[in-house]
Parts: C-alpha cells; sequence; structure tokens
C-alpha cells in the first residue's frame, strides 16, 4: 500500500486512518467473541461476560465534554 503523506496531511486523509482504525477493533471483537464462545459453552454465562467487558471498557474510555 503506498501512503501519500500530502492527503493524509489534509483534513480528510484522517478519517481513511480512522476508518481502517476502527475496522481492526471490530475484527479483535470478533476473534475475542469467538474464543469466548469456544470457551464458554453455556449462553447465560456467556453473555453476561460479555455485558460486563463491555462495561469496563465503556468506563475505562475518558470522555470529555
Amino acid at each position: 500500500m503506498t501512503i501519500n503523506w500530502k492527503v493524509l496531511s489534509a483534513g480528510e486523509g484522517w478519517g481513511v486512518i480512522g476508518i481502517l482504525g476502527l475496522i481492526g477493533i471490530g475484527f479483535i471483537g470478533l476473534i475475542a467473541d469467538f474464543l469466548l464462545k469456544k470457551v464458554i459453552a453455556n449462553k447465560f454465562y456467556l453473555n453476561l461476560i460479555e455485558l460486563l467487558i463491555i462495561i469496563i471498557i465503556f468506563f475505562s474510555i475518558p470522555i470529555e465534554i
């Protein structure tokens, strides 16, 4: 892949990097979900653990208003 730094330095260029980052985070979530499904057979406990992970991530991200 060729990176054109002139395009990235413009305001629109970093949106592409952001989208690629979000896609990467999505793939990490899919892999984590797949591994949790292989380890935990009970659906109730699987959903409970995934909910706890989401709550921990939600409160660990600082939000500035």
